[in-house]
């Protein structure tokens, strides 16, 4: 259960993941990146599903947004993932996470590459203000509401709170995305990855946060 959450307003999107890579078991394999940034664009994505498939359809997002701006590179990446919705079918599932700005206008758009509830397979979703990954999709501030964060207060931010957020998410164990018949495991690990875009074209791109995760053993999550 790796985490990714995203708060959007008039003046800043915010995305936050965590860095782990792990075996069905929860054994951590590795740390990385996982929101991928395009400070010329003014985009960022990222995604949760296996990490080689992700990097791929990331490459595409990329390509894509060399010859349009973000509406348009949207529709011509949907597009080219439709035309390879035969492969997604055989694939576990995927999430994919695009946040951006089209002039002054914020936007996020989520999607799925299997049925999932009210989305979908492979349909594009702009989402609500706040989303928070491992929800499959769904509108759910679990997260802030349980750690006392009041949304529209001077300190509604994932900068400010994000630390705190991904360590409470951190202690709940998860089920593997797309093998939800798997035990449980804690997946959220190695660091804290901030992104921030505003619509000047300004981004901040930092890790807030890392954990004395070992590769080749599993998550402890130790205390809060």
């Amino acid at each position: 259960m790796s985490a990714i959450l995203v708060s959007r307003t008039d003046t800043a999107i915010e995305i936050l993941a965590d860095g782990a890579t792990y075996t069905e078991d929860g054994t951590l394999m590795g740390t990385q990146e996982k929101i991928r940034v395009w400070p010329e664009h003014g985009v960022a994505a990222t995604t949760r599903g296996p990490s080689g498939v992700g990097s791929t359809m990331l490459l595409g997002l990329g390509f894509c947004l060399r010859n349009h701006d973000l509406y348009a590179a949207v529709k011509e990446f949907s597009k080219m993932l439709e035309e390879s919705r035969e492969l997604f079918e055989k694939a576990p599932a995927i999430e994919f996470t695009i946040a951006g700005w089209q002039g002054s206008k914020p936007a996020v758009w989520y999607m799925v590459t299997r049925d999932a509830g009210d989305y979908q397979a492979m349909a594009f979703y702009e989402i609500p203000t706040r989303y928070q990954g491992g929800a499959m999709g769904s509108p759910d501030a679990m997260a802030w509401e349980a750690l006392g964060v009041v949304e529209g207060a001077p300190d509604d931010t994932l900068r400010a709170n994000g630390v705190r957020i991904m360590e409470a998410l951190r202690h709940l164990p998860g089920k593997v995305f797309g093998k939800e018949d798997l035990p449980a495991v804690y997946g959220v690990g190695g660091h804290v990855q901030y992104v921030r875009l505003d619509p000047d074209g300004g981004c901040e791109n930092i890790m807030l946060h890392e954990w004395p995760d070992e590769i080749g053993k599993k998550i402890a999550v130790g205390a809060i």
